[in-house]
């Protein structure tokens, strides 16, 4: 599913993956963009502002996923971007809001996805992301 696409396409799928209705996720769809040594990270705040990170491979992501969406509605979608590619690799940072309607007027909360991917020759790969969210002293940057 992922052969050949471009990192554009790559980043709209990053998107287009996990959003849907409860238990509307394309898990397999996730699984064909992510290099098998892939880690996904997500980081927070705990109550008391102690930074938190939660490390997953892509199939311990999919487990959680699958289990966190099976009873909401969640569309992710992108909202700013910076890219930066050299050779083989790019970092992406990309700049997303959360709603719980499809109709994207029930906002929830917004963030920012790192992503690095690797071209071996034929294809882009997710080799790594980490998120972190908007929160009172952290907003989403400006990209230049």
């Amino acid at each position: 599913m992922s052969k050949n696409l471009s990192l554009d396409e790559m980043i709209k799928s990053i998107y287009a993956v996990i959003s849907g209705p409860p238990g509307g996720q394309d898990w397999d769809r996730f699984r064909t963009m992510y290099h098998p040594r892939a880690s996904l990270v997500r980081t927070r705040v705990d109550g008391d502002g102690k930074p938190l990170c939660f490390t997953f491979t892509p199939e311990e992501f999919v487990a959680n996923g699958r289990e966190l969406l099976k009873d909401i509605s969640l569309y992710e979608v992108e909202i700013k971007r910076k890219t930066f590619e050299f050779g083989n690799l790019a970092q992406v940072f990309s700049a997303y809001d959360i709603f719980s309607d499809v109709e994207r007027t029930k906002f929830v909360k917004r963030g920012v996805n790192m992503i690095h991917f690797y071209n071996d020759g034929v294809r882009w790969w997710i080799m790594h992301i980490i998120w972190d969210e908007e929160r009172k002293g952290v907003q989403i940057p400006l990209f230049a």
